[in-house]
């Protein structure tokens, strides 16, 4: 990554991050106006908080598109450069260890895991860390003990569920682009080499592996979701819980209805950015299993090798010779007779190759070529290059 990805990648990842601080300040904001509101204050009171509010909900709305639109342009960049490398890991002669809709699959399936890593992972990660830390400063300047109490809680949220879920989803998730490459050479048996197939009545054993393919992946993938919806649902849990014990400590220790309804509302949007993480924990698994196939087919030694210096040119005149040369062709009709020829060149020179088949005399008197095989055979050519 170059130095202006590199600075696309930090204005996103502020961006994101200003885009959950604004939504934070927002709900934070108007659950103290709505309480404070309740208790009949003069307007002016209530004016700074309603600018905020106002203020706050158009910045995340600004943020984010703005987060959305520098994060997406880093991680297709980072996409596309990915590919070219490739290609360029592809230019020279290797040796045949992949097949063609194994190749298509890293080309396409396996390049897209550089675009979940940033969009997905590393970009979700930095924002949720800064909101979650914004948060907690809301919260200790608040009540400290309910501060404490929203610390674990996204620490449970936030760091315990993703290491969970790629501990979880290591052992099968990885295997989920191996067979979906696997499932891809089958599809490409299948297509281009159906007549084979038929020809030699391999058609139904090779659907069958098909199918067998497809259900594996299938199996693959309905683990992945089991693994999502509960990383979901044990993040809603947490979520639930560490708001349900922020509202009884603010409650038991007299935090007032305002302090009360602040500290509740923050620490409900503080897991906002954080659920998603043990998701991106999941896919984690699959990313860098992904990131090791392309870089098998970038490490791949080439078959040949350019000699560091080249040889020095043999002193002239150079020989190429050629001996025992035959091409065969299948037998062709009467009017288009091409019959088997002898060539002899001497250096530096051409000649015409002369006729050099079977003849049969006709009731002319002339001959006419046997209509069989036609043959050219070369006995020797030898060329000087000078």
């Amino acid at each position: 990554m170059n130095r202006r990805m590199g600075t696309r990648l930090v204005w996103a990842v502020l961006a994101g991050a200003a885009a959950d601080l604004a939504g934070l300040g927002l709900i934070a904001a108007a659950a103290w106006l709505i309480t404070r509101a309740a208790e009949q204050p003069p307007l002016a009171a209530l004016s700074v908080a309603i600018v905020a509010t106002r203020a706050f909900a158009t910045g995340k709305g600004v943020f984010r598109y703005a987060e959305r639109l520098t994060g997406h342009d880093v991680a297709l960049r980072a996409q596309a450069g990915t590919r070219e490398r490739l290609y360029e890991a592809l230019i020279p002669p290797q040796r045949p260890r992949h097949g063609g809709a194994d190749l298509l699959s890293r080309m396409v399936d396996d390049t897209e895991a550089v675009q979940d890593l940033l969009v997905r992972c590393l970009l979700p990660a930095a924002a949720a860390a800064m909101a979650g830390l914004a948060a907690v400063v809301v919260g200790l300047a608040i009540l400290p003990v309910a501060a404490l109490v929203l610390v674990a809680g996204l620490v449970v949220a936030g760091v315990a569920l993703p290491a969970g879920t790629a501990a979880a989803a290591r052992r099968w998730s990885a295997r989920i682009a191996p067979a979906r490459a696997a499932l891809a050479g089958r599809v490409a048996d299948l297509v281009h080499g159906s007549a084979d197939l038929a020809a030699y009545g391999a058609d139904d054993e090779a659907l069958a592996k098909a199918l067998a393919a497809d259900a594996g992946l299938a199996a693959l993938e309905r683990r992945q979701a089991r693994v999502h919806a509960a990383a979901l649902a044990g993040g809603t849990l947490v979520q639930g819980l560490t708001v349900a014990g922020v509202v009884l400590l603010a409650q038991g220790a007299g935090a007032g209805s305002v302090g009360t309804a602040v500290l509740a509302l923050t620490s409900l949007v503080a897991f906002e950015p954080v659920l998603p993480l043990a998701a991106a924990g999941e896919r984690m698994a699959g990313i860098t299993a992904a990131l090791r196939r392309l870089r098998d087919v970038r490490s791949a030694a080439p078959a040949t090798a350019e000699p560091a210096a080249p040889a020095p040119r043999p002193e002239a005149p150079l020989t190429v010779e050629i001996t025992d040369l035959v091409v065969r062709h299948p037998a062709p009709d009467e009017t288009d007779h091409r019959p088997a020829t002898e060539a002899h060149t001497a250096p530096g020179r051409s000649a015409r190759p002369e006729p050099a088949v079977a003849r049969r005399p006709a009731l002319d008197g002339t001959a006419r070529p046997e209509p069989a095989e036609t043959a050219l055979a070369v006995r020797t050519i030898t060329a000087h290059l000078t």
